[in-house]
């Protein structure tokens, strides 16, 4: 399982107790990747691990782990926007993507 812009990692940890799967969390925000470090230090869930700042998709320890089951994204609609093809190719055939953090202006009408 991917979070990809993970905050606290607070879902990050919740996957990982609740299905126990492996899981990577990661944020652009330096901060919140060591909020999200600590708190799956306190949690002792060592099946969820926070990654160093990481921009999108484009880092070897996550690239590793595709193809991805569940990939969690909980950013905004332009940067979704641009990652989606790399979101796409990171997932695994029949897997999932749950996209959070969309303002309601950003909703999109079909």
């Amino acid at each position: 399982m991917l979070d990809l812009g993970c905050g606290s990692g607070v879902l990050a940890i919740a996957v990982a107790k609740l299905w126990r799967l492996p899981v990577i969390a990661t944020d652009i925000d330096p901060m919140a990747v060591e909020v999200a470090r600590e708190n799956c230090r306190s949690k002792r869930r060592r099946t969820a691990r926070s990654r160093s700042r990481c921009d999108g998709l484009d880092h070897p320890v996550i690239r590793a782990g595709a193809p991805y089951e569940l990939i969690l994204a909980n950013i905004l609609a332009s940067p979704l926007t641009r990652l989606a093809p790399a979101l796409s190719a990171a997932l695994a055939r029949g897997g999932t993507v749950v996209l959070s953090g969309l303002l309601r202006s950003q909703r999109l009408w079909c």
